[in-house]
């Protein structure tokens, strides 16, 4: 898909770097398991961001030439990586300049319920916000992540954010937010490319 739109035009050269969390950690409170995925996505401070911009692209950077504008870049997540994209985002808008969250968890994990407070709170960033969910997306003890979604909209909009909100009838799947992905892009990259 990033082939093809690049090659017509429709988004700029895109280079895809894929994280995942750590593999040891402590889990999901109540839940368990033993990655470190909450911690470092549902956290709401800037560690995530400071690991991706000061340990992750300097060892990228040695392969790939990534630019240094941050409406270039675009920071993407599903679920608990949707609420950490964000966040990277919030605390460090001068890296990223565009967020893409798919059914994000901007539910009481480990405070990431606390974001549409704090962006109502912040001055506008310079961040571009694009962001999807569904009518059965998952309510549980954390919280209800359509109302999360629906929370993150209005602070955005109180704010006057360039952001889109999508919002279906799936669940807590990429589904909907893989057959929107070009469209998705097309809409973070429209002042990025030559009008045809």
């Amino acid at each position: 898909m990033l082939d093809n739109l690049v090659h017509d035009g429709e988004i700029p050269m895109t280079v895809g770097l894929f994280h995942n969390p750590g593999e040891t950690g402590p889990g999901y409170p109540i839940y368990g398991g033993s990655t470190n995925r909450a911690v470092e996505y549902d956290t709401v401070n800037d560690d995530f961001a400071r690991y991706l911009v000061e340990e992750l692209f300097p060892v990228i950077r040695t392969k790939v030439r990534l630019t240094d504008d941050p409406r270039g870049r675009v920071i993407c997540g599903f679920s608990s990586g949707g609420a950490g994209a964000f966040t990277a985002a919030f605390h460090r808008p001068n890296e990223f300049g565009n967020v893409i969250s798919h059914c994000g968890s901007f539910i009481n994990i480990l405070g990431a319920n606390n974001l549409p407070s704090m962006v109502r709170r912040a001055p506008r960033k310079p961040i571009r916000v694009w962001h999807q969910t569904g009518t059965r997306d998952v309510d549980v003890i954390y919280g209800n992540i359509p109302i999360a979604n629906h929370d993150l909209d209005a602070a955005l909009k109180y704010r006057r954010y360039d952001s889109m909100f999508v919002y279906g009838t799936g669940g807590h799947t990429l589904r909907h937010a893989g057959a929107v992905f070009p469209e998705t892009l097309r809409w973070i990259f429209r002042d990025q490319v030559e009008d045809k």
